[in-house]
């Protein structure tokens, strides 16, 4: 892990994460996980206008993942369900069968959102429970752009799953 991510787990699942880099923490409670960033104006640090936006994005496309949020000059914290499953990353080795399942998953999942794109597409943010998959850390969900066209964000899908997977 990079100088900047400091992590504690337990069993498999984050229960600290400190990025300094990125002015980002990650906590485990009881019943959800709590993303915290911080610094100056911390909304920047997601793919959509403010908090506001992200959050009613989230809650059309992913239901209920968000439990609480809320803003200061200083910090925002937003708190998300904890979802079953397991991520991919801690699931190495896997087989083509299960990288193609995923892959068709984010595929269909971003037809699905389209003109919105999650683009976090890595084997840690890819949780696998049973037959159901799940996408984890939606920090640069955002709108298309000129440089965000379908055929550039399918073209970003096949890269990611080249390079993460």
């Amino acid at each position: 892990m990079a100088d900047h991510v400091h992590s504690k787990s337990s069993k498999g699942y984050i229960t600290y994460q400190n990025n300094t880099k990125h002015n980002r923490k990650i906590i485990k409670l009881k019943d959800r996980y709590r993303k915290i960033w911080y610094g100056e104006n911390p909304q920047q640090k997601l793919g959509t206008k403010n908090l506001v936006e992200h959050v009613r994005l989230l809650d059309k496309f992913n239901p209920g993942y968000i439990l609480d949020y809320n803003l200061s000059d200083e910090e925002m914290i937003i708190d998300y369900r904890i979802l079953p499953g397991k991520s991919m990353g801690n699931m190495q080795p896997y087989d083509n069968k299960l990288k193609e399942r995923a892959y068709d998953y984010c595929l269909r999942h971003l037809l699905s959102t389209w003109p919105y794109a999650f683009c976090e597409w890595n084997r840690w943010n890819t949780l696998i429970h049973n037959d159901s998959i799940y996408l984890i850390d939606w920090d640069s969900f955002h709108y298309a752009s000129a440089d965000f066209t379908l055929k550039n964000m399918i073209n970003l899908l096949d890269n990611k799953f080249k390079k993460h997977f």
